[in-house]
């Protein structure tokens, strides 16, 4: 009977082998050399860096003018103030989930804190609260008629009354006498003041703190919150210029 099976000649089969390995390995020709094109890189990477310093020279540039321009400044300062306000309203809306944003504010005296609601009283005897001028700011001033320091800021007083008063803000001026209203008004008419002013009752001492230094200011925003706290006499310059600019946002 004849042998029907195929014989495979091993020599066939490694010659099929070693073409399918040869049809694997890719040709000289098409693979990439570095080498050649190492000495292109170096300049287009100097010039990248040309380009960079260019940019950044006319970006310093530019903001050192527009900084030396008085109105370029303050639209550059309010802009700043925006972009820092938008940037924190957003941080506290993807924190909201978060346990602390469901907390009650502290109040205090502190920066950040929610100032305590009593700001003396009136001449008729009623209670000035704080918290019925909500959305409004306001600059609290506690001071006295035996105080030399605080008789040199009524008149940086009168100025942010009179400028920012008509916007909404409000200035009050908290005495901490115990002489009664007589004395007071009688100083109040004598330093031409043109703001409110109210006179500390024990709650109000009390919740402030029991006031140990005037003159005292705190400018309160349009959320109760403190976010300026100056122990001492107000400078001309900085201080009422640095409420000022508060204010006007």
């Amino acid at each position: 009977m004849a042998n029907s099976e195929t014989t495979t000649n091993p020599n066939d089969l490694g010659h099929w082998v070693d073409d399918r390995l040869d049809a694997l390995t890719p040709d000289p020709d098409w693979q990439p050399m570095a080498s050649a094109h190492l000495p292109s890189v170096a300049p287009r990477q100097a010039a990248d860096r040309r380009r960079r310093l260019r940019w950044t020279g006319a970006a310093i540039a530019v903001a050192t003018v527009l900084w030396f321009v008085p109105i370029t400044r303050a639209i550059a300062a309010r802009c700043l103030e925006a972009c820092v306000s938008a940037t924190t309203s957003v941080t506290q809306l993807w924190r909201a989930d978060e346990p602390e944003a469901s907390a009650p504010r502290v109040v205090g005296l502190s920066i950040g804190d929610i100032a305590p609601d009593f700001a003396g009283l009136d001449r008729t005897g009623q209670p000035v609260r704080l918290s019925s001028l909500r959305g409004r700011m306001v600059v609290l001033n506690f001071w006295a008629t035996w105080c030399g320091p605080c008789k040199v800021e009524i008149p940086m007083l009168n100025d942010l009354q009179t400028r920012f008063g008509p916007s909404g803000a409000a200035v009050i001026g908290v005495s901490i006498d115990d002489t009664g209203w007589q004395a007071i008004s009688e100083f109040v008419t004598e330093q031409d003041i043109r703001y409110t002013v109210t006179l500390a009752d024990d709650a109000t001492t009390q919740a402030f703190g029991g006031i140990g230094e005037v003159p005292m200011t705190l400018l309160i925003d349009r959320d109760g919150r403190i976010i300026v706290k100056r122990i001492g006499v107000l400078t001309e310059g900085g201080d009422r210029e640095q409420i000022a600019r508060l204010l006007e946002r």
